[in-house]
């Protein structure tokens, strides 16, 4: 009698035994360590840092792969800023720099070039570097240059402040995106466009945005007839944010929104919310631990009739929701906890809990977990028709469900040379390698 080893248990076994089989490197790391007398720095930055390019334009000290190998830890966080992306530089010193940290900031605007950005953000990056590169035998050969801003006399002058921004902080974004495809039996087209404008200040956050979809597709079953599914979506709205203090922000917004996924004609939304974050707002790529409290009044136009007999409807609803962000040097959290229901009908609500956790447990061992879970009472845009075979395949209707989960765990494990400094950039540009079967 033979047995068949599931795949999963067959996968975690190999993975094990490559674990296990990893010869102890220590003296060797440590020897590494020891001769070479550059600043050993290891970059933490999950997206947005172009790493190839830091690493060809940084090339005086020795970048690592594993945090516990380096002096500096550089953990980098962003967020989006009125006008573009703002990058916190945060330098964490360890071994002879312990205790000796400090934040730089880096601010790309959204009319920044790729080149740009990067070459901005290497250069915060060199500046913070430098009062580590002081205190190595390395210092001998380190300089500091500083280029001045002048006008077109050639003349030093200030650098502009936002006051002069004639632009007033707004910033603006449109998008078309199209396509086509086909083959014997099928083709298909879809469109895209957004527009979008905002503006961000320290008292205030404006956004306006508007999106639109529509795709088609043509399916020819072997019979020789045609199946035509058609999806479209359109939906604008706005919201203007007011801060209050550190810790405290108020909003108001309004959104119009039609979609044949919801079963939805368009339709009408207008809400008001309050937030508190524990940790100060000046801190939030780093830490967040926010409350959210929110009211909303809703006009539901229905393209057929739902379950509940209706064709429109006016509804109130009110929700909480509850978010923890962290990024730190062990890692990465975010769990995010969302209650709602509408007040007409306390019956109709919907919880939602989902998160996620990258953890660094040793040298080289990554693991990372998700998942989500949602209790779902609420469905009232469900058409009293149902949804076709077609449409379910094709997963072009939302379906009746009381809960909705989804669970992931990841693990990596990675050893070798500690030193990460070479960039090589041949055979790189086709996805999945040239030597691969597809």
């Amino acid at each position: 009698m033979h047995f068949r080893t599931p795949l999963l248990v067959r996968v975690l076994a190999l993975f094990l035994i490559v674990v296990a089989w990893t010869p102890s490197a220590t003296g060797q790391e440590s020897d590494a360590l020891e001769a070479n007398g550059a600043l050993r720095v290891f970059l933490d930055c999950d997206r947005g840092c172009d790493r190839d390019f830091i690493r060809q334009n940084i090339d005086f000290i020795n970048w690592v792969r594993d945090r516990r190998d380096a002096q500096v830890h550089l953990l980098v966080t962003r967020q989006g800023t009125g006008g573009g992306t703002e990058f916190q530089l945060e330098f964490i010193g360890t071994e002879d720099f312990e205790g000796q940290d400090q934040t730089l900031l880096f601010a790309s605007s959204s009319t920044d070039t790729d080149d740009e950005r990067r070459r901005g953000f290497a250069r915060t990056i060199r500046l913070g570097l430098a009062r580590y590169i002081a205190q190595t035998p390395m210092a001998i050969y380190a300089d500091l240059e500083f280029t001045p801003p002048r006008d077109e006399n050639g003349d030093t002058v200030i650098a502009a402040t936002p006051e002069s921004d004639p632009w007033n902080f707004w910033v603006f974004s449109v998008g078309l995106n199209g396509n086509f495809r086909g083959e014997d039996r099928f083709s298909g087209e879809e469109f895209e466009a957004e527009v979008d404008a905002s503006r961000t200040t320290e008292a205030w956050k404006i956004r306006l945005d508007s999106e639109m979809e529509y795709e088609q597709r043509d399916f020819e079953f072997d019979d020789g007839s045609v199946f035509k599914d058609i999806s479209r979506s359109f939906e604008t709205g706005g919201q203007a944010i007011k801060s209050l203090g550190d810790h405290w922000g108020a909003g108001l917004g309004a959104s119009v929104k039609e979609s044949t996924f919801f079963n939805l004609a368009p339709s009408y939304r207008l809400a008001g919310a309050v937030e508190y974050n524990i940790y100060p707002y000046s801190v939030s790529s780093q830490r967040q631990l926010t409350f959210t409290y929110f009211l909303g009044g809703n006009r539901f136009n229905y393209d057929e009739e739902t379950i509940f007999n209706k064709t429109e409807e006016t509804l109130i609803d009110q929700g909480l929701i509850a978010s923890l962000d962290v990024e730190r040097p062990w890692g990465s959290a975010n769990i995010n906890l969302e209650a709602t229901h509408f007040l007409q009908h306390p019956e109709d609500y919907n919880i939602d809990l989902n998160g996620r956790v990258e953890y660094r447990v040793l040298r080289g061992l990554n693991l990372n977990v998700f998942g989500s879970v949602s209790s779902i009472k609420s469905q009232r845009f469900l058409p009293i028709g149902g949804a076709s075979d077609e449409e379910v395949l094709l997963e072009r209707r939302a379906l009746a469900t009381d809960f909705r989960f989804r669970v992931g765990l990841g693990i990596r494990y990675t050893f070798g040379s500690i030193y990460n400094n070479v960039v090589n950039s041949r055979l790189g540009g086709r996805r999945g390698g040239f030597h691969e079967i597809f």
